[in-house]
């Protein structure tokens, strides 16, 4: 049930960064609000805007960026650690605007320590020890006990074998938390205890392929996930004595760490990733989501939805958001960047469009006209559409499936998708409400009804319509106002005249039973193949 929670989320999202479009025209970023925009930015916890679009969220002391916070940076990266004299330090999570990561150590801002460089794919980049931005390669002479005493402190020792180590001893032997690179080339970085792995951990392999979760005695043992060398994942479920004996049905789901409340890391089957804090089984804080195409949010989290400050990644276009968000859309002030790093447009945004008493601006794509100003116009312009198989809506020529995202959603509606069967029509499919309350489900069906049938008029500039009311409410539970509309298409037939098709659309009330939840929806079909 929660994969079901969280992927309703996720669709919710990734329409957000549907503006309204013109042609583009750079604003300056004075247009945001700067300095420190909330809470306390002195000795506290608050955020901070630079006049970049830049934003701090996490703790100040004398007017610095000290201890845990969350950085994002104007060119797409985000990094979410320890901070000391406002650069990042100690340990942390730096993700980049194309996608990549790395986890590990921080110094000074750069990375500095033991850490791991994960390809914006999610394989393994590299893994080991990095100083000023770059990873060393391990030295393994000379042998013996280079650093500390090699007995019960942090040391730094090299076997006549040819192993590395560099971490905690007690009593000689390796104890707490450190770094193994092995004679033949794979490495652990986590706990040990007498000598062995035991604890949590991660095993990288010398092939590329690697294990992340608990072990014991030097085994995989507890809850862990093995990867392939391409990040995705071989074997996921509960291990004892270095084999899976409660293994996962499927590959995808919470892989690793706490889903539930705390940190965790979930995949979907379409190959979608989320990584970040968890709360009652939603993404609850700061989080990175990203689709298998690259794009995605990283940032604020709260309640399944985007709500905070956070930075939007368009991966088509290369441009990206970052400001404000609240639920799930971008609302507040921020700055939308060009694949080059130049401002196109800064200033406030309001249910995903910009402020109508500022210049126009663009995210990426540039489309011909603007979009729905109201129910019965988005309705209207989709209806318009059908003859051309909804390629102006659909937003790609040729490149749609089941769920594909339509360009602009209709107001007062929580998402819209294209969506088309193998052998079936094109379908646009608006949810505008889930509900368990069958009486406000009522409500907003009658509701549109009345506004659908107020303003019909205006449906594809005053064509004629048959409708067509279906009421039920016996088991079942579907209730449905369907109006056909003729349509004109530029589609020549064997005779030399146009075509003529029908466009149901049509407006549904229905039950899930087995969800035991209300569906309120808007459905318009071509019925052209």
């Amino acid at each position: 049930m929660m994969k079901r929670r969280i992927l309703i989320v996720v669709v919710l999202f990734i329409g957000m960064i549907n503006y309204t479009y013109g042609q583009v025209s750079i604003a300056p970023v004075s247009r945001i609000k700067t300095g420190c925009v909330s809470g306390d930015c002195t000795d506290g916890k608050g955020i901070f805007v630079w006049d970049d679009g830049s934003v701090y969220i996490g703790k100040f002391k004398n007017k610095i960026m000290e201890g845990y916070g969350d950085y994002f940076y104007k060119n797409g990266d985000c990094f979410t650690g320890n901070f000391k004299d406002s650069k990042p330090d100690s340990i942390g999570t730096f993700f980049t605007n194309s996608g990549a990561k790395y986890y590990g150590m921080m110094k000074g801002g750069i990375f500095n320590g033991i850490g791991v460089y994960y390809s914006p794919e999610g394989s393994i980049y590299r893994v080991g020890k990095w100083i000023n931005n770059e990873k060393q390669e391990v030295s393994r002479l000379p042998i013996g006990c280079l650093s500390g005493n090699c007995i019960d402190k942090y040391s730094i020792y090299n076997s006549f074998v040819g192993d590395h180590y560099e971490g905690n001893y007690k009593d000689s032997l390796m104890d707490g938390f450190g770094y193994f690179y092995s004679a033949i080339g794979d490495t652990y970085i986590g706990e040990f205890k007498k000598g062995k792995y035991e604890g949590k951990g991660s095993l990288y392999y010398s092939n590329g392929e690697w294990y992340d979760g608990d072990f014991k005695n030097g085994l995989f043992d507890g809850r862990g996930t093995f990867f392939n060398k391409d990040g995705s994942v071989s074997d996921n479920g509960t291990w004892a004595d270095g084999k899976n004996v409660n293994p996962a049905k499927n590959t995808y789901g919470c892989i690793n760490g706490d889903c539930g409340s705390g940190y965790g890391i979930f995949v979907w089957d379409n190959g979608a990733r989320y990584e970040g804090m968890f709360k009652n089984g939603t993404m609850d804080g700061v989080g990175s989501y990203r689709d298998k195409n690259g794009e995605g949010f990283q940032g604020q989290w709260k309640a399944g939805k985007i709500d905070g400050y956070g930075v939007y990644h368009y991966h088509k276009s290369n441009t990206w958001y970052i400001g404000q968000v609240s639920n799930g859309n971008c609302e507040g002030y921020g700055v939308v960047y060009n694949s080059d790093g130049s401002v196109n447009f800064a200033g406030q945004f309001k249910g995903n469009s910009k402020v109508d008493d500022q210049p126009a601006g663009g995210v990426g794509i540039t489309v011909e006209r603007d979009g729905p100003k109201d129910f019965p116009d988005a309705i209207n312009q989709i209806v318009e559409e059908a003859p051309e198989n909804f390629k102006g809506i659909r937003g790609e020529k040729d490149s749609y499936g089941i769920n594909y995202k339509s360009k602009f959603n209709i107001p007062g509606c929580e998402q819209g998708m294209i969506s088309k069967d193998d052998n079936g029509p094109s379908l646009y499919v608006a949810n505008i409400l889930k509900t368990a309350d069958m009486a406000k489900a009522l409500e907003k069906y009658n509701s549109f009804k009345e506004t659908f049938i107020t303003n019909k008029d205006k449906i594809n500039k005053g064509a004629n319509t048959q409708e067509e009311t279906k009421d039920s409410t016996l088991t079942k539970f579907s209730m449905e106002y369907k109006t056909s509309v003729k349509v004109l298409t530029p589609h020549i037939d064997d005779k030399g005249e146009r075509q003529m098709v029908n466009v149901w659309v049509s407006l549904i009330c229905y039950k899930n039973f087995v969800e035991n939840t209300y569906y309120v929806e808007v459905i318009i079909k071509n019925s052209m193949q």
